[in-house]
């Protein structure tokens, strides 16, 4: 039947309206926050810390210029100069390439040398060659004092059981990215390989590595600490992702919340959000490319990353005058772009990334497409799904009971878009059992499908614009 008549009430446009209203494309848009002065002390940023006031941030350099001490800055607008307001010397303690910072929630600082340090050219009398660094220091002192000695945590990297354990193989680690969860400093890495003429551990390019280091008291050079290997990700999403730039992480940080953890890439920046325990790489995964103010693709060198609060991200740039940048990761969930039914940017995954009353919107790269789902969708919050590309069709294939389930009191609204169920005789596109409101839709079935759209007992259903469920 073809619907035309506008059968809600005032209030109800109303509402589908506003809900409209909150519409994000989702695009990482990084927004200047001002730059490090040209011919300041900070040349190489490579990580980045908020300080308990809210308002400032740490910083430090990389090995390419290896100070050995950390700076405070209040950020600015644009291509402004930051303001550098404070340094600290970090005292009995070489900068054999810092990476990163990491922050706990009881008001520490930690200091990450886990970068190459001796890299594979190395000759074997370099200090420290297989062992890494953590230094800690309490925030109170960095802001009441010029220099401070910290905790040290010294660490190496297991051995997989594919390399030899009698001491002639080692774990040797490139990584820029650290986060602290607890109680303990996770590390995810850019570079990895066992020994340099034997990857015995088969370590794959495109992968990113995490590990576990259990900050225990009392370790040393003779005695570090053995991280624990947790899992891997495998970054490179398509043989177009040529270069490094989309699948080497450089800079990590975890929201206040400890729900998301961002990874970044020169090009990308990358969501972990809904994992179980520590297993950051079991939940929703969706990632974004960096564009600038004219929507043009971004690849720089953002070594630093903490959250100013859940959803806005700080990046700072390693390198000579470098910028400082924010990006809204709350967005970047709302952004359908990819056709399959479980990479990162698909209809599933945003479902999942999306917070209460969100509205998700299709990208670009997707009209005049297919988008093929091979399960049924549960759709547990209140969310807009909005279409204004053109001619995109939400399909199944396989044999479902429905596409998408509705759940009881959740509000939703669907917008622009065609919904085609898989040609079996018990399947129908939705089930309502919520309060669903639909404009401009095209819900099609095959002959022999008797139902398209249930409404549910306690369901109600509003229907605006042209509104189409017919028979193919």
């Amino acid at each position: 039947m073809k619907i035309t008549t506008v059968l809600a009430t005032l209030m109800l446009l109303w509402y589908c309206q506003s809900l409209v209203g909150q519409n994000n494309l989702g695009a990482a848009k990084v927004q200047n926050k001002g730059r490090f002065p040209a011919a300041g002390v900070i040349t190489q940023s490579s990580g980045l810390a908020l300080d308990p006031d809210g308002i400032h941030f740490w910083t430090h350099n990389d090995q390419g210029n290896a100070t050995t001490k950390i700076y405070k800055f209040l950020p600015a607008n644009g291509n402004t100069t930051v303001a550098i307001v404070d340094s600290v010397q970090v005292v009995g303690h070489q900068n054999l390439d810092w990476e990163d910072m990491a922050k706990d929630q009881n008001g520490n600082l930690y200091l990450c040398q886990t970068g190459k340090n001796c890299n594979t050219l190395s000759p074997p009398e370099c200090p420290g060659r297989y062992l890494y660094k953590i230094l800690k220091m309490p925030f109170a002192s960095l802001n009441a004092q010029a220099s401070i000695v910290p905790d040290s945590f010294i660490f190496k990297y297991p051995l997989p059981p594919a390399c030899n354990q009698n001491g002639s193989d080692t774990t040797f680690v490139n990584a820029e990215a650290a986060i602290f969860f607890n109680n303990s400093i996770y590390i995810f890495t850019k570079n990895i390989w066992s020994k340099v003429t034997n990857n015995c551990g088969n370590w794959l390019e495109t992968s990113t590595y995490l590990f576990k280091i259990p900050l225990t008291a009392g370790s040393s050079a003779a005695n570090p600490i053995v991280g624990e290997y947790l899992g891997s990700y495998n970054l490179k999403m398509s043989e177009a992702d040529s270069t490094t730039n989309y699948y080497k992480v450089i800079a990590g940080a975890i929201n206040p919340s400890q729900q998301v953890v961002s990874l970044v890439t020169p090009a990308r920046v990358w969501q972990f959000r809904n994992f179980t325990g520590d297993n950051f790489f079991n939940g929703d995964v969706s990632y974004h490319s960096f564009l600038d103010d004219g929507g043009n693709a971004v690849i720089r060198g953002y070594e630093g990353a903490d959250f100013y609060n859940n959803d806005l991200l700080y990046l700072s740039v390693d390198g000579t005058n470098g910028r400082l940048s924010t990006v809204n990761i709350d967005s970047l969930c709302t952004n359908i772009r990819s056709l399959d039914d479980h990479l990162p940017g698909s209809l599933r995954t945003a479902l999942s990334c999306a917070s209460q009353s969100d509205t998700l919107s299709f990208n670009s790269a997707i009209a005049n497409q297919n988008l093929i789902i091979d399960a049924q969708i549960n759709i547990t919050k209140n969310i807009s799904i909005v279409n204004t590309q053109s001619n995109v069709t939400i399909q199944s294939l396989t044999n479902m009971p429905a596409m998408f389930a509705i759940n009881p009191m959740k509000q939703v609204y669907l917008e622009g878009f065609n919904m085609e169920a898989a040609n079996y005789p018990d399947n129908f596109s939705i089930q309502n059992n919520g309060n669903l409101t639909l404009k401009n839709i095209t819900v099609k079935n095959f002959p022999g499908q008797t139902k398209n759209v249930i409404n549910k007992s306690g369901a109600t259903l509003t229907v605006i614009g042209d509104v189409d469920i017919k028979t193919n």
